[in-house]
């Protein structure tokens, strides 16, 4: 049994840095996640603007949410262009789905990640896009067909 009298023994010093670290791991993934998701949010409103003006046939509201490097080597007359084919093979474009949407941050900036599905009236088409935040936002940078 315990004698009241005895002291009350001290917690040792190496339990207080350790509920300090992980208090402050805690901290910094709050912080980071919070980014992070603020970054996707972001990322997506711009996808989602560039895929709209798409469905629209607004080519150039498109084209104006590409990065500059993107303009650099696709210039306007070409992308439009190959969006009017794409509806001359395949019809009308329906809408624009997506099975994944990432973002990250690298050391060359902020980037982003989507698979997405074009919907023709006549079929789809698959591309891998990419976003990057340039100068404070975010632009399409590249994409693909899959």
């Amino acid at each position: 049994m315990n004698d009241p009298s005895d002291p009350k023994p001290k917690t040792p010093i190496w339990h207080y840095v350790v509920i300090g670290g992980a208090v402050l791991a805690g901290i910094l993934m709050v912080a980071v996640l919070s980014q992070t998701s603020r970054q996707a949010s972001s990322a997506k409103k711009v996808f989602q603007a560039f895929t709209n003006a798409l469905v629209a046939k607004d080519y150039a509201a498109a084209y104006q949410l590409t990065s500059q490097s993107f303009r650099a080597t696709n210039h306007y007359g070409a992308f439009a262009d190959s969006y009017q084919n794409l509806a001359a093979q395949m019809g009308d474009l329906k809408k624009v789905t997506y099975s994944r949407f990432d973002v990250n941050e690298y050391r060359e900036g902020w980037f982003g990640n989507v698979d997405a599905d074009l919907v023709f009236a006549n079929g789809d088409l698959r591309l891998a896009v990419t976003l990057k935040k340039e100068d404070g936002a975010w632009k399409i940078y590249r994409y693909r067909e899959q």
